[in-house]
C-alpha cells in the first residue's frame, strides 16, 4: 500500500493512502476512497484517481483540500 508525504497549502505535513475495505464490511460499502491525514485532521475523497501514486506534492494538496473532512463520533 502506498503512503505518500506532502506539504499542504497551510504549510502542515499530510500523509495519503488508499483504503480499499474488504468485501466483508458491509457498513463501509466496497468503493475505495483516499485517506488524508495530518495530526488529528482526517479527510477522505472517494472515488480515488487513477494514478494518484505519481501526483506531484502540488496535485495531492489540491486534492486534500477538495476531500471531505471526517468527523470523529463522540
Amino acid at each position: 500500500m502506498p503512503v505518500r508525504e506532502f506539504m499542504g497549502a497551510d504549510g502542515r505535513a499530510w500523509r495519503v493512502w488508499a483504503v480499499r475495505p474488504v468485501m466483508h464490511q458491509p457498513l463501509l460499502g466496497s468503493s475505495a476512497w483516499l485517506c488524508f491525514e495530518s495530526g488529528t485532521d482526517k479527510r477522505r475523497m472517494s472515488p480515488v484517481p487513477a494514478g494518484w501514486e505519481s501526483y506531484s506534492a502540488e496535485q495531492l494538496a489540491h486534492l486534500c483540500r477538495a476531500a471531505e473532512t471526517v468527523t470523529q463520533p463522540g
